[in-house]
């Protein structure tokens, strides 16, 4: 499966590096969210939707953190 990255689209990675258009590890360290802190934010996202389980809104952030995670490392979670 290859993958292809367009420099100009707006949801591209915070590890995208454009001046080579080359996805870099050496990037990953600059983001400003780390892997760590949004798996944290899942666990807790996690424990509201058991107490609000039909709430969408908890739904979509969930959908937005778990992009943030595929963005560091390159990709996206949003097909259109």
């Amino acid at each position: 499966m290859d993958y292809t990255i367009n420099p100009n689209d707006p949801n591209v990675s915070t590890t995208f590096n454009k001046e080579n258009d080359k996805w870099s590890i050496s990037n990953l360290y600059d983001t400003p969210f780390t892997v760590n802190s949004l798996i944290e934010t899942l666990q807790v996202i996690d424990i509201f939707k058991k107490k609000y389980p039909t709430d969408e809104v908890i739904t979509d952030f969930e959908d937005i953190v778990r992009d943030e995670i595929c963005q560091i490392f390159g990709g996206t979670t949003i097909t259109e």
